[in-house]
């Protein structure tokens, strides 16, 4: 559940920052049909339509300069932020990081 509102509520809250007479309601629908229309799409992270469909909606709103950051701000903490994460613990658990933690708490007798 708090995923779900995490990962919906990064593009209000950059809309908000870039644009300050944004729709509420509307910005709420967009950001919806763009986090999870993804997911209707059989290729990898959206392959470019997320982005188009974000800058034919956004740019009437935000001007074209102002929606390419915004576009850039929401891309990476809606689906890059998770690959960086995933990479890091993934490489973490491959090198044993968390290994020498665990056989410490087990010694101790403490879960």
């Amino acid at each position: 559940m708090v995923h779900h509102v995490v990962r919906l509520g990064f593009l209000p809250l950059i809309l908000w920052v870039f644009a300050k007479q944004a729709p509420t309601l509307q910005i709420l629908i967009w950001s919806f049909v763009l986090g999870y229309g993804v997911s209707l799409l059989p290729v990898p992270s959206g392959g470019g339509s997320v982005e188009v469909t974000f800058m034919l909606l956004l740019k009437p709103l935000l001007g074209e300069d102002m929606a390419s950051l915004a576009l850039l701000w929401w891309r990476f903490s809606s689906h890059y932020f998770y690959v960086l994460i995933g990479i890091v613990i993934t490489l973490a658990e491959l090198t044993g990081f968390f290994k020498p933690q665990l056989a410490k708490t087990n010694q101790d007798g403490r879960a």
